[in-house]
């Protein structure tokens, strides 16, 4: 099977170059084609910049050689719009010259729920088929789908694991718990923090508090603020945020660019409101804490980290050692939000070719 994976965010490339390595482990004949709005020189990015096989929007690759071949499509771009416009392009131009079009998938790089997949679903009704996570995902797609009305397309919906994840800490990141001088290294707090999450007035400013907050009180930690997402012109993380209002302890600090897997590898604990990124530590053993100060819901993408038994105020944490006395996750709610699935590629493949013979 020849695929074409389609994405234009540095995330849905990231997620893309994943894919595209363990479709071709399978023996599958794979393409990938993205470019991002911004440049490298205006972005500083929280991910490496993965390299792709073709540097082309999903509009400029319309009508060209590069699609004739393909069996299958993936279609991974944040605009859905721009994607909804793709698919029913390429399928207008296949139709005016009587070719068959490939199989159109593709899906979220998230593990939301609730009202949020909904939308994410809803938002893809051009694609034959939609990855999803977990089982708990496909539950819940088959219950909101069920009386949608006749007309409404309903692409099937298969779950794929964590394929956008990193299975495993990037190769060379790991430094282990000791210097070169045989001490004991300090212990890491990584603070994943997100781009509009909190959506409450100040509550950014209080989370930075807390966290230089920690670190006065726990000298013998590093707490690291590292964003989820790429910053244009080195945009502060928090509106109006001048450095010289701000005491920074020594061991605090914001992380560089691109060091966001290496960071999360090494630590000892993540801490987050709702980034999907806290599901790579949490999968890779180290301490996590959700942040459950501000609620759960669905603006706050929380809704998904129900039930996962990683979910505290920041007055549970006094000092950091306190972190590592916390619940670890409840096993049950990461096998049914994706960890379980380890055959996703596989079971991509599968679906697509099933879904193509029901239509010869």
């Amino acid at each position: 099977m020849t695929f074409v994976l389609i994405s234009d965010g540095i995330d849905q490339q990231f997620a893309c170059v994943q894919l595209a390595n363990q479709l071709r482990g399978l023996g599958q004949t794979c393409l990938t084609v993205g470019r991002t709005k911004q440049t490298k020189s205006e972005v500083s990015n929280h991910l490496p910049v993965l390299g792709i096989d073709i540097e082309l929007s999903a509009k400029e690759l319309l009508g060209t050689p590069l699609l004739d071949k393909a069996n299958a499509i993936g279609l991974f771009l944040k605009d859905t719009l721009e994607e909804q416009s793709f698919a029913k392009s390429y399928r207008a131009l296949c139709q005016s010259i009587d070719a068959k079009p490939a199989l159109l998938f593709g899906g979220a790089v998230s593990v939301d729920v609730g009202d949020l997949l909904i939308s994410a679903l809803s938002e893809r009704e051009h694609l034959d088929l939609v990855l999803v996570p977990g089982e708990r995902h496909v539950n819940e797609a088959q219950a909101m789908t069920r009386h949608w009305p006749d007309h409404l397309h309903r692409p099937a919906v298969v779950s794929a694991g964590l394929w956008f994840l990193p299975e495993r800490p990037p190769i060379g990141s790991l430094s282990g718990g000791e210097s070169g001088t045989g001490r004991t290294m300090p212990k890491t707090l990584v603070a994943l923090v997100q781009r509009s999450i909190p959506t409450q007035v100040g509550g950014k400013t209080q989370l930075l508090r807390q966290l230089l907050s920690w670190a006065e009180n726990s000298p013998e930690w590093n707490v690291i603020v590292t964003r989820d997402h790429g910053s244009t012109r080195q945009q502060p993380w928090i509106r109006k945020f001048n450095p010289e209002d701000w005491t920074f302890p020594a061991n605090a600090a914001f992380a560089a660019p691109e060091q966001m897997l290496p960071l999360l590898a090494n630590c000892a604990a993540c801490i987050t409101v709702s980034s999907p990124w806290a599901l790579a530590p949490i999968c890779w053993g180290r301490q996590s804490l959700v942040i459950g100060d501000f609620g759960v819901h669905t603006d706050q993408g929380t809704t998904a980290f129900f039930g996962s038994g990683l979910m505290h105020r920041l007055s549970a944490v006094r000092h950091l050692d306190d972190l590592m006395e916390l619940p670890k996750v409840n096993q049950q709610w990461l096998d049914a939000i994706g960890w379980a699935r380890h055959d996703g590629p596989d079971r991509l493949i599968r679906s697509l070719a099933e879904i193509g013979e029901r239509r010869r």
